[in-house]
């Protein structure tokens, strides 16, 4: 989640679905590949994930703004009260204990 700015994206390589969630049910998924551009709206959460089995992914993000917070939806949800999360979310509490309460930078992909 990107807070107090858009999120402008180039995506130079590769191919790319970008999901963005606004808040309530509100979510989009898109498809992108090289050439293309994005905006995110600030405070919009969003993943990007590579879609390519053999390609890189790699982007470019810009923001209009001197200042940029970002919060990683996992750690939020683990520093949110655990019962209020399991409820909202409708999983199991021994799910959420095992959230991660520090900002996980990359994730490996898994085969």
């Amino acid at each position: 989640m990107t807070l107090q700015a858009e999120e402008w994206l180039y995506f130079h390589k590769g191919e790319a679905r970008a999901t963005v969630f606004l808040g309530g049910s509100l979510a989009r998924s898109f498809e992108f590949r090289a050439g293309d551009t994005a905006v995110f709206p600030d405070n919009s959460g969003h993943y990007i994930e590579n879609t390519s089995d053999t390609e890189q992914l790699i982007w470019i993000e810009l923001y209009k703004s001197d200042r940029v917070a970002d919060i990683s939806l996992t750690q939020w949800l683990a520093l949110t009260p655990p019962d209020i999360v399991a409820a909202t979310l409708k999983i199991p509490l021994s799910a959420v204990n095992k959230l991660k309460k520090e900002k996980q930078i990359l994730l490996a992909a898994r085969n």
